[in-house]
């Protein structure tokens, strides 16, 4: 008898710690996103495997978190098609750091780094073009590079691409897609065709895709023995580049050197110190400090230029570029 009592005592415990548990989960669930969120989903939905994001008390508005799962449940419930959340959450991702409103504090997703270490390094798997949308909404090439399957092929500067693989992209109107299009595995065939307004026609090529080595710098002797570099922006390998082409110069006799930043987004932040400590004297080129005070600094050695400097920059010329070229004023070795 006392045996059968205490049994009923412990189930009738138990059931109450089940009740307590679960009215206090469901309350806070209620209490953080709304009454008709919470009412709005199927009761089986809350006992699936849940994620969740943190943020301390003070932080954050609880209103906005509260405002952030309304939407959330709104899109989920009421949108006229099934949103993919992988895809908008990883918008609101750029949002939050977009909200520190600092340019050069972004987010980027593992397609977009991928593509972003393509331009930054230099290599990729293409036909060797450069491209841009035109005012008609057009993808244009803009340059060819020397030695590429495009080359080869016989495409120039100026010819609109109108078709890829068979399919029309006049209509596409965003550059990143229709360059997806045209790059692919190596060895692998592409087809393609530009309009050329030149001769007013419709030319397809068939390329095979390569490994493409872009390079980002040229040079010249222009008169009066001026020695020319033109950096486009400083990736992986541009340091030993601009070293070969500095040599090319030297090795002619040059007098003086213009080194033309113009238009150049940056790269490379270990690459540009590199050029500078070749041209700079012995000294401290450039150095970061964390929120901390905690200071990591740069320096060149004794070796410097010993010729006249001019750098051009303008407008676009950003973060590398003006590494480069406040080191080259600050030192005195240039204008």
């Amino acid at each position: 008898m006392k045996l059968g009592r205490k049994i009923l005592i412990s189930l009738i415990l138990l059931v109450c710690f089940t009740v307590v548990f679960f009215a206090g989960y469901f309350f806070s669930v209620i209490n953080l996103m709304s009454w008709d969120v919470f009412s709005s989903r199927p009761l089986k939905n809350w006992f699936k495997p849940q994620v969740a994001i943190y943020f301390d008390e003070d932080q954050v508005d609880f209103k906005d978190v509260a405002a952030f799962n309304r939407v959330k449940n709104l899109l989920e419930n009421d949108y006229y098609e099934e949103v993919d959340f992988s895809k908008v959450f990883s918008s609101a991702i750029k949002g939050l750091s977009e909200g520190v409103e600092d340019p050069y504090t972004m987010y980027y997703t593992p397609e977009e780094m991928k593509a972003l270490w393509e331009d930054v390094s230099g290599n990729y798997v293409g036909i060797g073009v450069l491209v841009q949308m035109d005012e008609n909404k057009l993808l244009t090439v803009i340059d060819v590079f020397a030695d590429s399957p495009a080359k080869e092929a016989g495409l120039q500067k100026n010819d609109k691409i109108i078709n890829v693989n068979g399919e029309d992209v006049t209509t596409v109107g965003d550059a990143d897609l229709i360059v997806k299009k045209i790059k692919g595995e190596p060895n692998t065939k592409v087809r393609i065709t530009v309009y050329r307004p030149e001769e007013n026609r419709q030319i397809d090529f068939e390329m095979e895709r390569r490994f493409i080595n872009i390079s980002w710098i040229s040079s010249e002797l222009l008169d009066n023995g001026i020695g020319y570099i033109y950096i486009q922006q400083f990736d992986n390998d541009i340091a030993k580049d601009f070293q070969q082409h500095l040599s090319a110069l030297m090795a002619q006799g040059i007098k003086g050197l213009v080194i033309d930043l113009r238009d150049n987004p940056g790269g490379s932040y270990y690459q540009v110190v590199r050029i500078a400590d070749m041209i700079v004297p012995k000294g401290i080129i450039v150095y970061t400090q964390d929120r901390d005070n905690n200071r990591e600094e740069q320096y060149s050695d004794e070796n410097e230029l010993e010729i006249p400097l001019a750098v051009l920059v303008n407008e676009y010329s950003a973060s590398a570029s003006e590494i480069l070229a406040a080191c080259i004023q600050d030192y005195g070795k240039g204008i």
